[in-house]
């Protein structure tokens, strides 16, 4: 109504107000008013996105009185642009808020429509056999089921078709299953223990640790291995008894003794052990121990030392024998004095001609010389001279087999274990020496341990003379030479004169099936000729 209204004063001042420049505003003004028109004319209760007859909620209303307002406002800027600037009337008040009793709607709002499931609609799925789902009976379980995540059909699919679940919601609903298995099987199984443990566990105070987590995890994995209670692993260090312990595990357990800041931090719960965890006890329990890292030291010597004596000393015996059997190999030097012969005519006329004698590490420099022939050195040529004339020299190989075994063997490191292994022997002999218990129980063990490692000291001792007498009987110089030198010079050599007497075996026996095959070739020619 009110938009009605605004269109008469519109049209009464429009024809002396609009005549030149205002008249584009005019006509845009003109089909703006037309469309909030249209808009409002359809029914004072509806919308145009809405069916006639339908309900209109209160915030359609309150967007049509919206519409009014807006083309109110519309008009008043329109009017007041006019080229004469005439002062204009105000604009028309806004309509009243929705709900007041001076707002008028109309004709009466339409009936409500039917809800979804209309009773023809409900009628024809009952034609179909189908009924809705709140007639069916759902059981209900008494504790939480786990879930059967199958994929859902619309309701809508089922109503608008003769689908089978229409003919199977229609079906006998007398059948009774047994739903009590079914909890039994399918409910959600509760944590063992849940209540009752887990009341437990809050009423139970939480742990505390000092240990560090790496060592804490690595100590652990420890005294699982031993397969002993705490207190057991503790009173057979006390007692210093290895029946269960190795190298490797006294040697892991050292490196996880706690450092001395935590003992002090553990030495706090002296009296609420039941608050520290199981490794921070099996920690203050051998805390409780007097000497317990020297017990623990003591115990790993026990096992150590043996082993390492039992490795040592057949690696000392193989490289005593090895120098004895260079300083006695009569081929060893009946061979260097045909090399001499060899490298001498060679080296005729030249700077390093006519000399005495030449170093040991010279030896390899025999197969450097290449011969005229393919695949032919100094060596194989030596080798071949000596086949024919001085056969057991060929044999040297086996004189140089001890000092090949002995090149392997790591000499430097032989010193140093004997060296380190006493130097600790001796230090904890002298720690032990202030504890009458620990005393009485190692004492004597570490002193044959120490005694058998003296021992082992001249065998090394026997070893640096015969390294001496190496180096006078080589020409070497005594300060500088090493056996480890030597020994590799006189595997590779060993292997050099092998590989060279096999290439020289095969070359000979690739000739002599030559010759062979050379004479059964000329075989069939001569009885030819002697048959002409």
């Amino acid at each position: 109504m009110q938009a009605r209204k605004l269109r008469k004063i519109f049209h009464l001042k429009k024809r002396s107000r609009y005549r030149n420049s205002g008249q584009s505003k005019y006509i845009k003004t003109r089909r703006t008013l037309k469309t909030k028109e249209a808009c409002v004319d359809q029914s004072p209760l509806t919308t145009p996105s809405q069916p006639k007859g339908e309900k209109i909620s209160q915030n359609d209303l309150l967007s049509s009185s919206d519409n009014a307002e807006s083309v109110a406002q519309t008009l008043h800027l329109a009017l007041s642009v006019s080229p004469n600037k005439q002062v204009l009337p105000p604009p028309p008040p806004p309509l009243p808020a929705i709900g007041t009793a001076s707002l008028t709607v109309g004709p009466p709002l339409a009936p409500p429509l039917p809800s979804f499931q209309s009773n023809s609609v409900v009628q024809r799925a009952n034609s179909k056999g189908y009924s809705g789902n709140s007639s069916k009976k759902i059981n209900k379980p008494a504790v939480q089921m786990k879930t059967l995540n199958w994929q859902e059909l619309p309701s809508t699919e089922i109503q608008e078709k003769d689908s089978m679940w229409a003919l199977v919601s229609s079906g006998d609903e007398s059948m009774e299953l047994d739903y009590t298995s079914t909890e039994l099987e399918f409910c959600l199984s509760k944590a063992k223990g849940s209540v009752t443990e887990t009341s437990a566990a809050e009423k139970q105070p939480k742990q505390v640790t000092f240990l560090d987590f790496k060592k804490s995890l690595s100590l652990n994995v420890f005294l699982k291995k031993l397969k002993s209670s705490n207190e057991e692993v503790v009173d057979m260090i006390q007692r210093g008894d290895r029946s269960k312990f190795d190298v490797e595990i006294l040697k892991q357990l050292i490196k996880l003794l706690p450092e001395e800041h935590e003992m002090r931090k553990l030495e706090q719960y002296q009296a609420e052990k039941y608050k520290l965890g199981n490794l921070d006890q099996f920690c203050l329990l051998l805390h409780g121990i007097p000497g317990y890292r020297l017990r623990i030291e003591c115990m790993f010597l026990c096992e150590e030392i043996p082993a390492v004596l039992k490795m040592l000393r057949p690696q000392s015996a193989i490289i005593l024998s090895a120098c004895q059997s260079l300083l006695a190999s009569r081929r060893l030097r009946a061979f260097c004095r045909v090399i001499l012969k060899f490298g001498n005519f060679l080296n005729y006329g030249k700077h390093k001609g006519n000399a005495s004698g030449f170093k040991i590490s010279s030896l390899l420099k025999l197969a450097d010389v290449k011969g005229n022939q393919p695949r032919v050195t100094l060596l194989h040529h030596i080798l071949k001279s000596l086949e024919e004339k001085q056969s057991d020299l060929l044999h040297l190989p086996n004189d140089l087999e001890l000092a090949s075994k002995a090149a392997t063997i790591n000499i430097c490191n032989v010193y140093t274990e004997t060296s380190n292994n006493l130097t600790k022997l001796m230090e904890t002999m002298h720690k032990i020496s202030s504890c009458k218990e620990i005393e009485g129980q190692y004492a004597e063990t570490i002193q044959n341990y120490t005694n058998a490692f003296k021992e082992f000291e001249t065998e090394l001792k026997a070893i640096e003379e015969e390294r001496k007498l190496l180096a006078k009987y080589f020409c070497e110089d005594a300060k500088k030479m090493s056996l480890q030198d030597l020994f590799i010079t006189m595997r590779t050599f060993r292997e050099l004169l092998l590989q060279a007497h096999k290439e020289n075996r095969e070359r000979k026996e690739r000739f002599v099936r030559a010759g062979q095959r050379k004479k059964h070739e000329e075989m069939p020619v001569k009885k030819h000729k002697g048959d002409e």
